[in-house]
């Protein structure tokens, strides 16, 4: 590991293959079956959430058959910074950058970076919108109105 930050939690399995090209920040949170191929670096900011069965894949292949036979690979960096929600089976791709306080969708295969305060699904994943403080205000009124019925 290169970086370990303070509160930890990766609930196993988890696959890597390095593991020294990892960094961690504080409360970072993943779930089961979780996938780092760290060819090159996987950086995480704090306060990030993984899903079960999400897959960072930092290494690639060639397109051309003839090139990519003689066994040619490359690794291209992952960067995930802080506040980020990443759904269950999504996959991150060679050379992303997810922004802050963005929420990946389960299942998205994220082939492109993405910008801070979106929400992303699909695949190709695609920003379908950006948080607003009418979001925050939404989940305000809702965690008010459920600690009234306690």
């Amino acid at each position: 590991m290169k970086k370990a930050g303070e509160n930890l939690y990766i609930n196993p399995p988890l696959y890597v293959d390095y593991g020294r090209h990892i960094s961690l920040g504080d409360n970072f949170y993943a779930n089961q079956n979780c996938t780092f191929l760290d060819v090159n670096l996987i950086t995480f900011g704090d306060n990030v959430l993984v899903g079960p069965n999400v897959s960072f894949y930092t290494a690639g292949h060639p397109l051309d058959a003839q090139v990519r036979s003689a066994g040619l690979e490359y690794g291209l960096p992952i960067t995930v910074a802080d506040d980020v929600w990443i759904g269950g089976s999504a996959v991150i791709l060679p050379g992303v950058t997810i922004g802050a306080k963005t929420v990946v969708g389960a299942g998205a295969v994220v082939t492109k970076s993405l910008p801070e305060n979106s929400l992303a699904v699909g695949n190709p994943a695609r920003v379908i919108r950006t948080f607003s403080a009418a979001d925050r205000d939404y989940w305000l009124k809702q965690r008010k109105a459920y600690l009234a019925d306690d």
